[in-house]
């Protein structure tokens, strides 16, 4: 895989790990997050206040970065198998 492609995909992962962010919202008590697997962004009911998971981010973002590679070899191994 060429370091342009895997740039891309990185760009990819990122604009769909922000996505997922803003549309997956879970409540626990007090507590809304946003993320999914990992929560990214968490606000309080009580204070109004908020606070930003880095780490959860870069779990995200690598997990749908490496869900896309899976997907596309075993695309590619698929395509391989069907069409040979």
């Amino acid at each position: 895989m060429s370091q342009k492609t895997k740039r891309l995909l990185l760009l990819i992962s990122l604009i769909v790990s922000i996505f997922v962010t803003a549309v997956s919202p879970f409540t626990y008590g007090y507590e809304t997050q946003y993320g999914l697997p990992a929560a990214v962004i968490s606000t309080y009911d009580t204070g109004g206040g908020f606070s930003f998971h880095l780490l959860g981010l870069l779990f995200n973002l690598f997990f749908v970065y490496f869900l896309i590679r899976l997907l596309i070899h075993l695309y590619n191994k698929l395509q391989k198998k069907l069409f040979t």
